[in-house]
């Protein structure tokens, strides 16, 4: 038979009276529980409003970077290529990052937020000012000038970003995580321990109630696990899944990014609603959180999924698959967590064109382009350096710079000009052109031209190098100053051979006015008996010195002995002798009465006739006229290979100074040697050493002797 519950009535009714007050008591504490629950969740709640507003300002802060970076790289293209629709571009760019900066204003709570957003706004409209003045005043000669004051305001707006805005928006999301966490604890904690205390009552008064409340026990810690993976993965999409991997949650960015609501997609099968494939292949991709669930572990997304949209639309997506496991260990379902990295494509799109393009450039480029590091060490060598050097790219990269191409005398000087650099910040070559020696690979030294520029990166700095080999250029410039040169020494001979010219004509036309007029004369004579023997002997004269001027006339049409710098030489078997008499005779007319002592004897060789004609004229003819009328001495010496003619006045004489000029402008016509030896106011003797045989030609304008007839 059955134990009866309650022994007698006033049991009952006292057991009773203990079931309401447990009941109340249950009820109370139920209550009360419920409430301080309610309060707890209202402040979790605030504390996940707080870190939604937080990793909101995160987001937003990385949307800011992207866009900038890929405000500056449309810039940068815009000044390179000139297009417009990269322009364009760049102002929507500008735009979208404006609209994010306002979103970001909107979330800034605090006195702090307000101040990085005031700083970033200043920095940004700085930066946007300066790309569109950069892209209204591009210059195609110089494309990226000033472009490095816009790539720092993009340094620094990215270290705000990432050392402040990102910084502080990620701590205050870790510490309103913490918080949260520490509110949920503790309310869980005080909901365990009122629960425990209500399982007491609940004993008392009914196993069912507790059973109830051990169950309430059991999913709050199971609505703990979930919300503790929540938490740690809130602002990307979410999606979260029971053990047969059926969906039971989608976050908001989970929803515009798979176009499905919550729902419309609770209890679905995960890959019906979460569809990715290969971008290459187009294959479906493994589910992350199919595998999470089956394997017990995280599971990453590889680098080339694609999430197909509800609506057909595709973007790149990445991020990771976790199993949710309870106290005991056991898959209870799996938290997928990814984002749109679609910006982050691009951009890294735009970054290998545009590595392409500089790959392009140097490949394609006549100079030699080599970079190195803050080391010296050669990190860029491009086909023009292999070419021009002699090692390849391979051989290069990696090595010292000045060990492969500085000669070994200069490679101290580098050393220290780097160390300089690198200590000061100054350096004499940097943004320079400068000529220097280089050497290649088999140790043949060259001129290169070279220009050093720092590349423009944020870090331990980078220097390019472009060098381009003058060889030829210097050559050609050898070249011609050697024949500048010649042309000028061709233009001075040209100029001393006519001057020379004009004097050595002049000397028979004097002549042969001085025969005529002696003609004349006597023909004026009041007897005018004329001599045959005498006008005979007048008009050979005359004749002799036409035949001279004749032959200085043929020599002078002759232009191309200009640029030699002297006439040809007639030799002929001549005796200086005769040539001295038969001068002093032509020239009788002008000495008058004027004594000639000559001391000369018969002195033969190898000697252009008219020349010697000529220097003996012209140094007689000086004597005659600056010599204030005294006589005239003329002396002939000889050895075996050299003859001395010395004439010597009783003049004025000629100071120093004017002696070494005397022979400057007109030496030429017989190889030789002249001398002169003067006293101021005593008077002058000429002397002229003349080889008796012709000498070995040492080329155009070797020193021969005229005269120094205008001289003296």
């Amino acid at each position: 038979m059955a134990q009866p519950l309650f022994t007698s009535p006033q049991q009952g009714i006292q057991t009773s009276k203990w079931l309401w007050v447990g009941f109340g008591t249950l009820t109370f504490v139920l209550v009360v529980s419920v409430l301080v629950i309610l309060v707890d969740l209202r402040s979790l709640a605030a504390r996940l409003n707080e870190m939604g507003t937080a990793r909101s300002r995160s987001t937003a802060a990385r949307e800011l970077e992207i866009g900038i970076l890929g405000f500056t790289l449309d810039v940068r293209r815009y000044l390179e290529a000139g297009d417009e629709r990269i322009r364009r571009s760049a102002t929507d760019e500008a735009d979208r990052i404006d609209r994010a900066r306002a979103d970001y204003e909107r979330l800034a709570t605090t006195d702090r937020h307000r101040g990085l957003a005031a700083r970033f706004s200043a920095s940004w409209v700085e930066s946007r000012r300066l790309g569109e003045r950069l892209m209204d005043s591009r210059d195609p000669q110089h494309p990226v000038q000033n472009f490095a004051r816009l790539d720092d305001l993009r340094v620094q707006l990215g270290d705000l970003l990432d050392d402040e805005v990102q910084r502080e928006a990620e701590e205050e999301y870790r510490v309103r995580s913490q918080a949260a966490f520490r509110e949920a604890e503790n309310a869980i904690r005080l909901a365990l321990v009122l629960l425990v205390v209500g399982a007491g009552i609940a004993i008392v008064t009914s196993g069912s109630v507790g059973r109830g409340v051990a169950n309430v026990a059991r999913a709050l810690h199971v609505q703990r696990e979930l919300l503790r993976v929540t938490l740690a993965s809130i602002g990307d999409g979410i999606i979260t899944t029971d053990a047969a991997g059926h969906i039971n949650y989608l976050n908001g960015v989970a929803e515009t990014l798979t176009g499905w609501k919550t729902e419309e997609a609770k209890g679905l099968a995960l890959p019906g609603v979460f569809q990715i494939i290969n971008q290459h292949t187009r294959q479906s991709a493994e589910n992350p959180a199919i595998r999470a669930l089956q394997d017990g572990r995280i599971i990453g997304l590889p680098n080339d999924t694609v999430l197909v949209a509800r609506d057909g639309s595709e973007r790149p997506i990445d991020d990771s698959a976790a199993p949710i496991r309870d106290d005991n260990g056991n898959v209870l379902g799996s938290v997928l967590i990814f984002r749109d990295i679609t910006p982050r494509k691009v951009v890294e799109k735009r970054l290998r064109e545009s590595e392409a393009r500089k790959t392009a450039i140097l490949d394609s480029a006549l100079d030699a382009v080599i970079t190195i590091d803050v080391q010296g060490t050669i990190v860029e060598f491009n086909p023009a350096a292999v070419t021009m050097f002699g090692y390849t790219e391979t051989e290069a990269v990696g090595h010292q710079l000045r060990e492969l191409i500085i000669p070994s005398r200069l490679r101290d000087q580098h050393q220290k000009g780097l160390e300089h650099y690198l200590a000061t910040g100054e350096g004499p070559i940097i943004g320079k052109r400068i000529e220097l020696p280089a050497v290649r690979s088999d140790g043949t030294e060259f001129e290169a031209e070279l220009t050093v520029t720092r590349v423009a990166l944020p870090g331990p700095p980078m220097f390019t190098g472009y060098l381009r080999d003058i060889t030829e250029r210097k050559q050609a410039e050898e070249t011609r100053r050697r024949l500048t040169t010649q042309l000028e020494a061709a233009v001075r001979a040209r100029e001393d051979f006519l001057a020379i010219a004009s004097h050595d004509l002049r000397n028979p036309v004097n002549a042969i006015q001085l025969q005529v007029i002696g003609v004349l004369r006597q023909c004026q004579r009041e007897d005018r008996s004329l001599e045959a023997e005498w006008v005979c002997e007048r008009l050979g004269r005359t004749n002799g010195q036409v035949k001279r001027l004749t032959r200085l006339l043929d020599n002078l049409m002759d232009v191309s002995r200009l640029t030699e710098g002297s006439l040809p030489l007639e030799r002929e078997h001549v005796d200086l002798s005769c040539v001295v008499h038969a001068v002093v005779d032509d020239l009788r007319d002008e000495l008058g009465g004027r004594e000639v002592r000559l001391d000369v004897r018969p002195v033969p060789g190898e000697w252009d006739r008219v020349r010697l004609e000529q220097i003996v004229t012209n140094l007689v003819s000086n004597a005659i006229k600056y010599g204030a009328d005294k006589p005239i001495e003329i002396a002939l010496t000889a050895d075996v290979d050299t003859a001395r003619l010395s004439i010597t006045d009783h003049g004025a004489g000629i100071d120093a100074e004017s002696q070494e000029k005397l022979f400057q402008r007109f030496e030429r016509g017989v190889s030789g040697r002249q001398y002169v030896e003067s006293t101021v106011g005593e008077g002058s003797t000429f002397s002229v050493e003349l080889p008796r045989v012709p000498q070995p030609a040492t080329g155009a304008g070797t020193s021969n002797i005229d005269s120094a007839n205008n001289n003296s």
